[in-house]
């Protein structure tokens, strides 16, 4: 039923034909919120940048926990750092320009995962953070020699 606007009331046609403003209904009758998102709009309003990832570091890092720094642009006091789909608990650093965020005991494998920058006015690009094991970020111990 999206798009069906209900019925008016007899009240709202009489103040409709002596000019005065027609409210705008739901379809379940409800008056329309003034401050609800228009859909024929950007998500942050007409003009507003959606984030821009330049920059991340590290780019890599040991399981299960790293500190991510994301610099770029457009970032607001409402952008948070995405990282395998979840949303972080994201603190800006730099207004406008660098976020950070840390991921804490994560569960899954080592690996190739998705990580953006969303903000009521969209998405970043997505870039790539690879978790690797422990084990293989160490350099193998040396054999001793034996005199």
């Amino acid at each position: 039923m999206a798009g069906v606007q209900p019925t008016p009331t007899q009240s709202e046609n009489d103040r409709a034909a002596e000019g005065e403003h027609v409210v705008i209904k739901e379809w379940d009758g409800s008056p329309v919120d003034p401050n609800s998102h228009d859909p024929t709009q950007p998500p942050g309003g007409p003009g507003v940048p959606e984030p821009e990832i330049g920059t991340f570091a590290p780019n890599s890092g040991p399981l299960p926990d790293v500190d991510l720094v994301v610099n770029g642009s457009n970032f607001t006091d409402l952008s948070v750092i995405v990282f395998d789909g979840v949303p972080q608990a994201t603190t800006m650093t730099i207004a406008g320009s660098e976020l950070r965020a840390s991921i804490v005991g994560f569960a899954g494998p080592a690996g190739d995962y998705e990580l953006f920058v969303r903000d009521p006015a969209g998405d970043s690009r997505v870039v790539t953070f690879t978790f690797v094991n422990f084990a293989t970020t160490e350099e193998p111990p040396k054999p001793r020699s034996r005199k």
